[in-house]
Parts: C-alpha cells; sequence; structure tokens
C-alpha cells in the first residue's frame, strides 16, 4: 500500500506543484492589494477575534465538542488562505459540511482584507497549544512509513510547505486532522473546482484504505515538535 500511495503522491504533487502558486492563491486567498494595506494590528486583530472565540476559544485553542479547530501555531499564509476560501465560498461550497456552513457565514462578519491581516497577526502572537488528551488511537511507527508521501507537500517534519501550498500539521489538534482526512475522503472538503489544493488532498487522503490507516497517520504526526512561528527552525 505504501509503495502504492508514493506513486499516487508523486503524480498528484508534481501536478500540484505549479497548481500551489499564484494562480490558486488569487483564487481562494482575499484579494488584496499590498500598497493599501498596513502591516496586521494583532490588537486590532484581538478585538476582532473576540466573536470567534465564542467557537475557538479564549486563546483559539479549539474546541472539540463543537468541532472547532485550534488556530494557535498555524502558519500565517495558511490562516490568510482560508480566510479568503471561506469569504469567497470556495471552502463551504459542500451544504453538507455544516462546520464550513457556519465558518462561511462567520466570514462574511469580516468587512475587509485589512480586517483580514489583523486577524492573522493576532492569532500568529498566540503560544501554540498541546492537545493533552489525545482521543485518536494508532500505530505511530506504522504512521511513519505511510507519512513519508505526506512529506512531499507537509515537509519532512510536517511543518508545512507554502511553495506547494501543504500547511503545517503539527500545530493542528489530532482529532481535527482526523475529521479533515475523513472530510477530504469523502468528498465534503476539496471537491470545489477552486480548490486546487484540496483536489490534490482528496486522491492522497482516499489511499489511506480505512480509519486504522488514517488513525496511523494522526498517531505519527502528534509525535512530532511543531516548528510553525520557531525563528530558529530552517527546513532542510
Amino acid at each position: 500500500m505504501v509503495k502504492t500511495y508514493l506513486l499516487i503522491a508523486g503524480l498528484v504533487c508534481g501536478l500540484g506543484a505549479q497548481a500551489a502558486s499564484s494562480q490558486e492563491t488569487a483564487q481562494a486567498s482575499p484579494q488584496i492589494e499590498d500598497n493599501l494595506l498596513r502591516p496586521g494590528d494583532p490588537f486590532a486583530g484581538k478585538m476582532r477575534y473576540n466573536l470567534c472565540a465564542n467557537c475557538h476559544g479564549i486563546d483559539a485553542e479549539g474546541i472539540e465538542s463543537i468541532g472547532a479547530p485550534k488556530l494557535n501555531g498555524l502558519n500565517d499564509w495558511y490562516l490568510r488562505h482560508q480566510l479568503g476560501a471561506f469569504m469567497n465560498n470556495i471552502r463551504a461550497s459542500n451544504t453538507d459540511n455544516r462546520g464550513a456552513q457556519m465558518m462561511r457565514v462567520m466570514a462574511t462578519t469580516i468587512p475587509d482584507e485589512q480586517a483580514v491581516e489583523d486577524l492573522v497577526a493576532y492569532l500568529t502572537s498566540l503560544p501554540n497549544t498541546t492537545d493533552t488528551d489525545n482521543t485518536v488511537e494508532g500505530d505511530a511507527e506504522v504512521g511513519a512509513a505511510l507519512y513519508q508521501p505526506c512529506a512531499l507537500c507537509h515537509g519532512q517534519q510536517a511543518e508545512g510547505d507554502q511553495n506547494m501550498g501543504g500547511p503545517s500539521l503539527t500545530g493542528q489538534d489530532p482529532w481535527y486532522l482526523k475529521l479533515q482526512l475523513e472530510n477530504f475522503k469523502s468528498g465534503l472538503r476539496g471537491a470545489n473546482p477552486k480548490d486546487q489544493a484540496g483536489a490534490r488532498m482528496m486522491p492522497m487522503a482516499r489511499v489511506l484504505v480505512d480509519e486504522q490507516a488514517i488513525d496511523d497517520v494522526v498517531a505519527y504526526i502528534a509525535t512530532l515538535t511543531p516548528k510553525v512561528n520557531d525563528p530558529a527552525y530552517q527546513p532542510e
């Protein structure tokens, strides 16, 4: 299975490298004119985040019981990209995805690109919280082998690779990683033609043949040390 996974990964990521460039960013991200924007203001972002805290937690630590992921510890570019995807109804186009539908409504309260920059500045200023109650049980050793194709887009240490459009995975809670892999596998996420990163993830998720394989990959990722927003870290 791993050999098949590697072959599919090579094809998907090879085709996806170009697709992860400016065209995708333009489709999913807010249309930001750099000369009109000031740097994100964490204080202004904190004021705006107060509404988000109802679902994502006071410190953006996430609330599993309502399916709201943690937002601290994520790449700044990925936060910006996903907010844009919700604002432009790219990630929320499947009406069966209730979580995405809720986020689409919330995204309509973000008035402009400057507000996005402020939110991102605030979220990336927060310390990365760690899930001490991992509800996903898997075999990390098996997951290490299954993860190798994922490293092509997400990095050897799951630190993320902006050029490939692969976000950090170590900055996210295991339960949410499992949920999103299941969503990609079922088509709840990634089916929108404008979601090019999602289109690459769907076949990758489907090679994980069952829930155990998903649990194993997630268990392995949970053993890795988060590197997001660590200025001392340099990818190999």
